[in-house]
């Protein structure tokens, strides 16, 4: 299920910093060709409704030879919430392949739009994730029938998308307890939602000094990019958001392979 829940209705002014300047400052706003060039697959959504005064436009761009996207574009006119939806949705879609894009859900969104605040998003929020959703499956299903991309499943976590932190400098001095916490919140925000996108999961079970063992679950358990790339990609990750001498390995237990 895709759509999310309705909201509290609430003005333009008390969306969050972040969300307020996606609005004013979009840097996905634009329109995208493939310039000609045979290694590279455009594909186009769109959908327009006169009465309820909204038109968008989508440019997913894929890149013949890794099989990923490699930008993707919008053009909107409508309420300035679509203007954010669509621009976190087109942060979300660089670097994922044909499988991850459809994965990508009102959840992840949200999740990516409202970082760092509090608010609450209107209730009329629903309609327009689901809007920005039809628009990229449209596109997605226009891929031509000769475009045969790789349905790998690793996770594309990557630190260079997530901001610096280093937000707890006393890391080493806290409670095993607390430690744990403050992984497992980090992994909720800035890494489950990315695994998620591979039908997987992830949790923190354990923690001796600054080793945090990983516990995986779901589609994880039988992919090696857990004992690789995902497992760097974590590590990176929580180095760079709580303490830089984390490291991670994996609960073998909980793996497959």
């Amino acid at each position: 299920m895709r759509a999310l829940a309705e909201r509290e209705v609430f003005p333009w002014q008390s969306y969050g910093k972040k969300l307020s300047e996606t609005i004013r400052f979009p840097k996905n706003l634009g329109k995208l060709s493939d310039g000609g060039f045979s290694d590279r697959v455009l594909v186009f959504g769109e959908k327009c409704d006169v009465e309820d005064g909204y038109e968008i436009k989508l440019y997913v761009l894929f890149d013949k030879e890794d099989q990923l996207i490699a930008d993707a574009k919008f053009q909107v006119y409508g309420p300035s919430l679509l203007t954010g939806i669509l621009e976190s949705l087109c942060d979300l879609l660089i670097r994922k392949n044909l499988y991850q894009a459809k994965k990508i859900s009102a959840e992840h969104i949200e999740k990516e739009i409202m970082k760092g605040s509090d608010q609450l998003l209107p209730q009329e929020s629903a309609d327009f994730f689901n809007l920005a959703l039809m628009v990229l499956d449209q596109a997605l299903d226009s891929l031509p029938k000769d475009f045969s991309p790789n349905l790998t499943r690793e996770t594309p976590i990557s630190s260079d998308e997530i901001e610096k932190k280093n937000l707890y400098p006393d890391f080493v001095n806290l409670s095993k307890k607390e430690k744990l916490k403050v992984v497992q919140e980090v992994i909720d925000t800035d890494i489950a939602p990315y695994v998620a996108l591979d039908e997987g999961g992830v949790e923190a079970v354990d923690i001796n000094n600054l080793e945090v063992v990983l516990k995986y679950s779901g589609a994880c358990t039988s992919c090696y990019s857990a004992i690789g790339s995902t497992l760097s990609a974590i590590e990176k990750t929580l180095k760079d958001q709580i303490f830089p001498e984390i490291s991670v390995v994996p609960d073998l237990e909980s793996l497959n392979l």
